[in-house]
């Protein structure tokens, strides 16, 4: 299967379910090479470095993204004055633990 890659991974689950069988999404530049015996696969290792960027950037971009929304919502339950000791404290533990992701 090729395509975005949301719409690819649900289009296999489908497959997989309604088929029972075995469905593979290529990554990007993932080389395929059907056999009469089954599917081999052979990732690049720039292809495998590329994945890796942009696997990395997304994830980095899916955090901005929340701590955004928790810092609205924060700031929203301190404003209302809603907001509790431990909820506090476990927004420092987060902080502390993003510290040691990459330390520096």
């Amino acid at each position: 299967m090729h395509g975005e890659p949301a719409t690819s991974l649900a289009f296999a689950e489908v497959l997989r379910t309604r088929y029972s069988g075995r469905v593979h999404v290529p990554r990007w530049k993932e080389v395929i090479k059907l056999t009469a015996q089954g599917i081999s696969t052979e990732v690049s290792p720039e292809a495998e470095a590329a994945y890796f960027r942009e696997h990395a950037q997304a994830s980095l971009h899916a955090v901005e993204l929340e701590l955004a929304r928790i810092k609205a919502e924060f700031e929203k339950a301190l404003r209302e004055d809603r907001l509790s000791d431990k909820e506090v404290e476990r927004l420092a533990q987060v902080r502390d633990e993003l510290k040691t992701i990459i330390p520096g």
